[in-house]
């Protein structure tokens, strides 16, 4: 079971497959093993050299109870941590919400890792703490997810059954961030970037609007999903991913000194 310091943390990984990298960022409340249950490693190990992080606070990374632990730059830093302990210079990035705000993160402060973006439900905007989603997470995991599923759609057993067993204090905290607003990078950003949203997620106008700003992006509406779909529907959204990926994969891999 590997791991990597980033900072005082001990951050979890896992590695599938071979081929170009492609890293997988899972969201808020999920962990790595989520990409394995709804099916994504399988359809995409055969050709890519899959690297999946457990997000600090969350998995099998450990899980600080301090808020500044959370900032956007320390969650990038972890990706960067994980690249270099595998010495990969660069790399193919894929995050889902949260995970797609790391992209946004490493687009801003190192772009020279990456070789190209997929970024679902997120936007680069910011957004203030959330004490009232804090005060859900100290009323127990099982009170959060039923406030989750009753906003959005059900969740898969395997997942409900592993994201009750996070610990509720490292998620208020986590949720108790003011994360920041990085609209100044948006039009810097010269990656190939696909952006993908559902069309009932609150976050889909935000998502267009930096999908609008960066010149090298494009951007996929997915009619009917909610925020929750946008990860658990994989036959919706697999497609687009791997037609953009086709595109970037034969990119030059160096490993890092």
């Amino acid at each position: 079971m590997p791991y990597v310091t980033s900072g005082d943390l001990r951050i979890h990984y896992e590695v599938e497959g071979e081929g170009p990298p492609l890293v997988l960022h899972t969201g808020f409340v999920g962990a790595a093993r989520d990409w394995y249950d709804l099916g994504y490693v399988d359809a995409l190990k055969e050709d890519y050299l899959l690297i999946l992080p457990d997000p600090r606070g969350q998995g099998e990374s450990d899980k600080p109870h301090s808020t500044e632990a959370y900032a956007g730059e320390k969650r990038a830093q972890d990706v960067i941590a994980v690249l270099d302990a595998l010495k990969i210079d660069r790399t193919h990035f894929w995050g889902y919400s949260m995970g797609g705000g790391v992209g946004f993160q490493l687009a801003a402060r190192h772009p020279e890792r990456l070789i190209s973006l997929v970024l679902g439900g997120a936007h680069p905007f910011g957004g203030p703490a959330n004490a009232a989603q804090a005060e859900l997470f100290r009323q127990g995991m099982a009170t959060a997810l039923a406030a989750i599923e009753a906003a959005t759609s059900p969740l898969p057993p395997q997942l409900r059954n592993r994201w009750v067993t996070n610990d509720p204090e490292a998620m208020a905290a986590a949720t108790l961030i003011e994360r920041a607003n990085l609209e100044a990078y948006v039009g810097t950003i010269e990656l190939p970037t696909l952006m993908y949203c559902g069309d009932r997620d609150p976050i889909h106008e935000g998502a267009q609007k930096a999908a609008n700003a960066i010149g090298s992006a494009t951007f996929v509406s997915l009619p009917g999903l909610n925020h929750i779909d946008g990860i658990l529907d994989k036959d919706a959204i697999l497609p687009h991913v791997r037609a953009f990926l086709n595109r970037y994969a034969a990119s030059p891999v160096t490993t890092a000194p």
